[in-house]
């Protein structure tokens, strides 16, 4: 019989699926053949192809997440299609198609301008690093947790570390193998293996372990298969120890097992050996007596060259790239594992099979370590998830380890940066590479054509696949925003958990932590300047006449389920995010040359002036930056107290206590290139941007001031009283009442460092507000109406007039309020309609006080919603069975009164901003003619 089966490539839309027509019959070689006829793949030898098990409808392809990690490999190519399809649908997706074998190296995206032999090899490169000194220790860290893992339970001798790439796992495990005798093993499957991929594949494992994956009847003739191979290898490395021991030197054990496995020839030999000696039925039955025999052997040998004889682990074994174990399935394995929640009976894998093996040799001073990006591992180990007993307790396995080196640049290892840091310094793109993963710096050593090969490859690795246009994947849209934004998610949702995931395994997400229980993660994208940079690029690239806004473009159109993992109650400060990248990247581009460039000095950063002109509409220029301290009679301008103010942030980095809104922070953000985001209990400040005064004086606390940023989403106007942000009340600077003091002498002009307050009124489209009262008074008073509308930043005061005698705050304050949330106040948001319109969509404007309009068919009349009073609001909808003309008015009149937008500037005055808006609006026409219907 034969089956119709839809094909996708990972990264198409819907429009790429395709249909291959097979038997029942045929294995998964022949399978290949049929795809691999499609004129599309002519060139290729070989594909990744990937079973969509679980109906995943192809309407919902673009509509919901479909991550390849998740669907486990076709590897077994003597494999019968019949075995594998089973009940199949014609509206499903049956197979997604991976990354291909092209013979391109994908870790670098070479301009077409680009000269064939620019940079240099991923191969040389990686292995200039793995030679270079190892800083840090967390090797030593890492010894440590293994020790204290350690334990009685069956469970307690394996464990993962989980990780993004670049991180260095594989190196760290390589410098931990110099305190410990180490067995390494990598196991990348050599069709994945993308060229120049280091540190290379132990071929010789990867063959034996897919047949023994092929030829296991179940999951116990899994576990029985490699007590066989754990019985050669414990062997095979204990003749390794006699050799060493024998050599006379004066190292360690562990030092000359590591020397000597760094060898590709002795360590080709070893697992060749082991290999050829399996196959040749070397050990006969009963295998696991055989293999704790010749652990028990090895054991003894490392016994005297312990220091500490009560150590729990004297030989580690680690896998990386473990992860494929968990894509070799047990072919005819059908009744071990039990029925999930699903109603499925989920196969067992050959990462089940070790697990369980190990599990035997309890007690013997042994840990197997397995090695992966996929978080997925988390919740495949343990004798849990492969015995039938429900008593077995999550609590007795060992956490994954997560704790990887992180800024630990040789610069920053051998030498704290002092606060003398000048601008130029920091600009450079090397410096970019001291924070962060060790990935960037070992690429930065290695790589001819530094700068353009370092963005190449952060925006393949953020993006998780080269080439791939960000609009048509949904986890790379949301980790470009991630890096950027800093975003919150809801703990609780599946969603979070399956996001993050995804990212931690594609694109760039760190592992902060995971809990004992494996059944959630700590992560995020804390601060990596290259890869926000990466971010940038990937925004700007995609910014054409079609898309001006790529920012609300990606945020708009994530899936449904990453939309309900996002926490809601941020939206507004992610908007407010979006807002002020969009003004400093524009900034950016303004103070560069004329040309068009591929990729902006992002990090470089710009002057303070400019990122206000593009943050403000054209029409206020002159009221912002003409604008007095509202803290003291006179002073000066705005644009004369930051004539020489610099501003660099290419993301947004989370702060959680009450040093991120100080000087002290702002300096070393500065060194960064970030800005930092308040934590819930810290009420008056959302977003600290950091201001470098002088921008050619030293990078230091007492050079340092910042905009400091609330974001509103109320309806209400709010008194600038109430919102504006008072620098010397929250001890943003240094004096001597401030608890942290003065980090160095402070001249005068130091002590009067002026900075910026600034309110982001972003909520609901403000409406006119129309109390009885406010009414009833301005038409009592026909001789209080202006004729003319007042300029907003120099309404007049109703403050008795200052004597100069009064004790100001030390600290002049500018401060400004914007009202709004499109092109009539923010200089860097588009003049169109669909733009407007994404950012509605962001905050939810225009919703009512339940969300049911939201979801309400569109395109029936809501007003018959509103006749059910689910709640009370103005007009006829809810109104229209009384006579009150104020009640009743017609929302639809003067919709341009409706949404009133401004830009106010602080200027000395008291006055709050219902008083200044009602005259404002009694100078309008229209609102002039509706307070006489009134």
């Amino acid at each position: 019989m034969a089956l119709r089966l839809n094909c996708l490539v990972h990264g198409d839309d819907r429009s790429g699926i395709f249909t291959v027509r097979v038997f029942e019959g045929f294995n998964v070689a022949k399978l290949k053949g049929a795809i691999l006829s499609h004129p599309r793949f002519s060139h290729l030898d070989d594909l990744d192809l990937r079973h969509v098990s679980g109906p995943f409808l192809i309407n919902d392809v673009g509509q919901k997440d479909l991550n390849i990690d998740n669907y486990v490999k076709l590897s077994n190519d003597s494999e019968k299609n019949s075995s594998i399809f089973e009940d199949i649908s014609n509206d499903c997706l049956h197979i997604l198609i991976g990354r291909v074998s092209t013979g391109l190296n994908e870790s670098s995206i070479k301009d077409p301008n680009e000269s064939e032999d620019a940079g240099v090899s991923n191969t040389n490169w990686m292995s200039m690093a793995w030679e270079t000194r190892y800083y840090g220790e967390h090797h030593i860290n890492l010894l440590t947790n293994i020790r204290k893992s350690i334990g009685d339970n069956p469970d307690e001798n394996t464990s993962a570390i989980i990780q993004s790439s670049g991180f260095g796992k594989s190196r760290t495990v390589d410098e931990m193998a110099k305190l410990v005798a180490t067995i390494p093993m990598n196991i990348r499957d050599t069709r994945d293996n993308e060229q120049g991929a280091y540190p290379h594949p132990d071929e010789d494992l990867t063959k034996l372990f897919k047949l023994i994956a092929s030829k296991a009847r179940n999951l116990d003739s899994a576990v029985g298969a490699f007590h066989k191979f754990f019985a050669i290898l414990f062997r095979e490395f204990s003749n390794k120890v006699d050799a060493l021991l024998r050599s006379g030197s004066n190292q360690s054990l562990p030092v000359l097992l590591r020397d000597d496995l760094a060898k590709a020839n002795s360590r080709s030999l070893l697992y060749k050996t082991v290999c050829e000696q399996y196959s040749s039925g070397a050990f006969p039955a009963p295998q696991l007596h055989n293999s704790l025999t010749e652990l028990g052997n090895l054991i003894t040998k490392l016994k005297p060259t312990m220091d500490n004889k009560e150590d729990p682990a004297w030989l580690i074994l680690y896998v990386d790239e473990a992860h494929t174990l968990t894509e070799l399935k047990i072919a005819k394995d059908t009744d071990t594992k039990p029925v999930s929640d699903t109603g499925t009976k989920p196969v067992s894998t050959l990462y089940d099979a070790m697990v369980k093996a190990a599990t035997t040799y309890c007690g013997c001073k042994f840990f197997i370590l397995f090695l992966s990006t996929s978080s997925r591992l988390r919740r495949l180990a343990g004798l849990k998830d492969v015995a039938r007993s429900a008593r077995q307790s999550m609590a007795e396995l060992v956490a994954p380890f997560t704790e990887m080196p992180f800024d630990c640049h040789s610069e920053l290892q051998n030498r704290k940066f002092r606060p003398t840091l000048l601008l130029k310094d920091i600009q450079k793109h090397d410096f970019l590479t001291y924070f962060g993963r060790p990935l960037w710096a070992s690429a930065f050593v290695g790589s001819a054509n530094k700068d353009k090969q370092i963005r190449a490859l952060a925006i393949t690795k953020l993006m998780g696949v080269s080439g791939i246009d960000i609009f048509t994947n949904l986890t790379p849209r949301l980790a470009v925003l991630d890096t950027l934004l800093n975003l919150e998610y809801s703990p609780t949702k599946h969603q979070t958990l399956q996001l993050a995931d995804d990212m931690v395994a594609g694109n760039m997400r760190t592992a902060f932590s995971v809990p004992t229980d494996r059944l959630s993660m700590y992560s995020g994208y804390p601060s990596e300047p290259v890869l926000a940079e990466a971010a940038l690029n990937i925004i700007h690239r995609n910014t054409n006449n079609a898309c001006q806004d790529p920012m609300t473009k990606l945020y708009n159109e994530l899936s449904d389920d990453v939309k309900e993992a996002l926490d809601v109650g941020q939206r507004g400060e992610n908007v407010a995010k979006i807002i002020l990248l969009r003004a400093y990247m524009a900034a950016v581009r303004a103070e560069s040359a004329n040309e068009q460039h591929e990729s902006y000095p992002w990090a470089n950063g710009c002057s303070l002036i400019a990122f206000l002109k593009q943050l403000t509409a054209m029409k206020y220029h002159t009221e912002v930056l003409g604008s007095m301290p509202d803290t003291e009679v006179g002073g000066q301008r705005l644009d004369k107290a930051f004539e020489n103010a610099w501003v660099r942030f290419t993301h947004f980095a989370r702060g959680t206590d009450d040093a991120a809104m100080t000087t002290s922070m702002a300096w070393v953000a500065f060194v960064r290139g970030m800005a930092v985001i308040g934590w819930p209990a810290q009420g008056s400040v959302d977003l600290h941007i950091p201001v470098l005064l002088h921008k050619d004086k030293p990078i230091m606390e007492s050079n340092m001031s910042g905009i400091l940023v609330q974001v509103k989403l109320r309806r209400a106007w709010s008194t600038q009283s109430t919102v504006a942000i008072d620098a010397d009340k929250l001890l943003y600077f240094p004096g001597p009442k401030n608890p942290r003091g003065s980090v160095e002498p402070l001249d005068e002009a130091s002590k009067r460092r002026p900075y910026i307050s600034l309110v982001m009124a972003l909520g609901r489209p403000v409406k006119v507000r129309r109390p009885p009262s406010l009414v009833v008074q301005t038409t009592d008073k026909p001789e209080a109406k202006p004729t003319s509308k007042p300029n907003l930043s120099c309404t007049e005061s109703n403050a008795a007039p200052s004597t100069g005698k009064e004790k100001h705050p030390a600290h002049p304050r500018y401060s400004l309020f914007f009202y709004g949330r499109s092109h009539r106040v923010y200089g860097c948001i588009p003049e169109d309609q669909s733009t407007q319109d994404a950012y509605n969509a962001l905050l939810n404007i225009g919703a009512s006080p339940s969300s049911m309009f939201d979801a309400h068919p569109k395109g029936r009349d809501q007003k018959y919603v509103y006749q059910m009073k689910p709640f009370w609001t103005i007009g006829k909808s809810c109104f229209y069975w009384v006579e009150d003309e104020f009640l009743n008015h017609s929302e639809a009149q003067d919709e341009s009164d409706e949404f009133l937008e401004a830009l106010f500037v602080g200027d000395n005055t008291s006055m709050d901003v219902d008083s200044i808006l009602m005259r404002w609006m009694l100078g309008t026409p229209s609102f002039k003619r509706r307070l006489r219907v009134w």
